[in-house]
């Protein structure tokens, strides 16, 4: 580099960094320019990414069970190679998804859950592609295929419920269960994951319609007011508030489960016994969903509508519940980063003898914690939640017993699980407002 240009960079970057302590205390000044600069993409981030997620994404993940892993664990460097300007991770996702749509309608998984994880990650894809004019990223068909997924769902799918009652798509199902008021088994009214991710894939193609001023044809305009009409009622439903502003989601209709029935005793231990939580919240695993979705949901409706306002006000609600009453930080007892098992700051047994643990085991005090990995927290678009991740990242190589915790019952570590988790967590503390 010419020295002249070197003398002009160094005089700008100090005119610059004098106009700032004009503006701001020199102690401001400090805080904010290191903070800056730690949630740049840096060679560590690339180094990861090229190990982990590059022949990752090169698999055909779509195929199997694969697919509901790949749906929680590229949704936070997906959210970074777009809002962090990294071409190359660009082109990489663009390339994995090109691939499904040549081969995912005849080798797609038929797991419903699976499928609708796997094609949320798409949608988020193709929203975020056109929000930073990378159309040609966009494989033809894509949006097409997850317009003609929801309409089957959620009208034409036969859909059998808990109770043996048959349904016409998931859309008769939701409504059955929000109106019952009781059923043999809690959880019959539950609304669980799949739904919740259908009425979220939904979302983002109303918001894609926002994004790229498209409209579309009356029936799949009506079809998605109908989802999100319907998703709305669900949250004014079954969200249940405190007097501080927190709130869980349908407290107690998972208690009859046979995955929560057990929630009552506060450890491991043999022979364990049944002991119910009537109005126990859901578990802070799956729940870390939650946060991306009500992004979607906020960001179907324009800035500063009525619906946009409210989601943006649960999102809030849910970042105070789980800072304080599932979050648990480092302390002398344990040198990581905790949630407690429910969402309600309960930290019973969840899981006893789950399929894969074994007899006499279960998910024991924190042993959910794992999910802080996924990064899906970060979604709550918070400071202090930023500020977790980025503690979390300096932690890497994990101490053991921290591993041991986040690995949970009966799963053993690999080179690729660190490497794309310690990529995920150092990602997760980097992102801006999703």
């Amino acid at each position: 580099m010419p020295e002249e240009m070197n003398l002009t960079i160094r005089i700008s970057i100090f005119g610059l960094l004098t106009a700032i302590s004009i503006l701001w205390p020199p102690s401001v000044v400090a805080a904010t320019l290191p903070q800056a600069a730690a949630r740049q993409i840096d060679k560590r981030d690339r180094q990861l990414w090229r190990q982990a997620v590059t022949p990752y994404l090169r698999k055909d993940l779509w195929r199997t069970y694969a697919a509901y892993y790949a749906g929680h664990s590229l949704m936070v460097p997906l959210h970074a190679a777009f809002q962090k300007g990294e071409t190359q991770w660009q082109k990489e996702m663009g390339e994995h998804f090109t691939r499904f749509m040549e081969d995912g309608k005849t080798n797609f998984v038929d797991n419903v859950l699976v499928r609708e994880q796997y094609l949320y990650l798409c949608s988020r894809f193709l929203v975020l592609a056109n929000q930073a004019g990378r159309v040609d990223l966009i494989p033809a068909g894509l949006e097409n295929l997850l317009m003609e997924e929801v309409g089957r769902l959620w009208k034409d799918q036969p859909w059998p419920k808990w109770n043996g009652k048959k349904f016409t798509g998931i859309r008769d199902s939701v409504l059955w269960r929000l109106q019952v008021d009781s059923a043999p088994r809690s959880y019959y009214r539950a609304i669980d994951d799949r739904d919740l991710f259908l009425l979220a894939l939904a979302a983002e193609l109303r918001h894609n319609e926002l994004v790229t001023g498209r409209k579309r044809a009356k029936a799949e305009t009506e079809l998605i007011d109908d989802v999100l009409a319907v998703a709305k009622e669900v949250f004014q439903r079954r969200v249940v508030y405190d007097n501080q502003g927190r709130w869980v989601f349908q407290p107690g209709v998972w208690a009859d489960h046979p995955d929560f029935v057990y929630a009552g005793n506060p450890a491991l231990a043999p022979r364990l016994q049944p002991r119910k939580v009537p109005d126990v919240a859901e578990d802070s695993s799956h729940s870390h969903r939650m946060p991306m979705w009500l992004t979607s949901f906020a960001q179907a409706y324009p800035r500063g509508s009525t619906d946009r306002r409210y989601y943006e006000s649960l999102k809030r609600g849910l970042e105070k519940q789980f800072y304080e009453k599932v979050l648990v930080p480092p302390s002398p007892e344990f040198p990581g980063y905790r949630m407690t098992n429910f969402m309600d700051g309960r930290n019973g047994v969840y899981r006893w003898e789950y399929k894969g643990i074994g007899k006499n085991n279960g998910y024991g005090p924190y042993a959910v914690s794992g999910a802080l990995l996924e990064g899906w927290w970060s979604f709550l678009d918070s400071p202090r939640i930023r500020e977790v991740y980025q503690k979390m990242a300096a932690q890497f190589p994990l101490p053991a017993e921290v591993e041991a915790l986040y690995l949970g019952p009966g799963r053993a570590s690999s080179a690729h699980v660190g490497e794309i988790r310690e990529l995920i967590v150092r990602l997760a503390g980097k992102l801006d407002s999703p």
